[in-house]
């Protein structure tokens, strides 16, 4: 029963969000969330960030589950995203680099 639970996505969208809740800097908001063993879904999305705002509809992925369990890695075969929206127009200026590396060519 329990691994029939965490399959559901109800308790996958409760569980992103306590995952995510504690992240200092990281405000990421989403309605849903289906994870199975070879897709995803995420429903509704708004990632906010130094005043960018990005923003989705629907993000779809299909992927191999094996080769996440095996070695921590995701390889994803499809990527679908409706309404993606990234709005800049308050995003923060990145900092300076500081160093020699910043230094003009002269």
């Amino acid at each position: 029963a329990g691994v029939f639970l965490a399959l559901t996505s109800v308790v996958q969208t409760w569980a992103a969000r306590k995952a995510i809740a504690g992240q200092p800097g990281l405000n990421l908001e989403f309605s849903r969330v289906e994870a199975g063993l070879s897709s995803a879904e995420i429903n509704d999305l708004r990632f906010t960030r130094d005043g960018a705002v990005i923003t989705a509809k629907r993000i779809a992925t299909r992927h191999r589950g094996w080769d996440f369990v095996s070695g921590r890695v995701v390889n994803v075969e499809s990527l679908a995203v409706e309404d993606l929206l990234i709005d800049l127009r308050n995003a923060a200026p990145s900092p300076k680099p500081t160093g020699q590396a910043a230094a003009a060519p002269q």
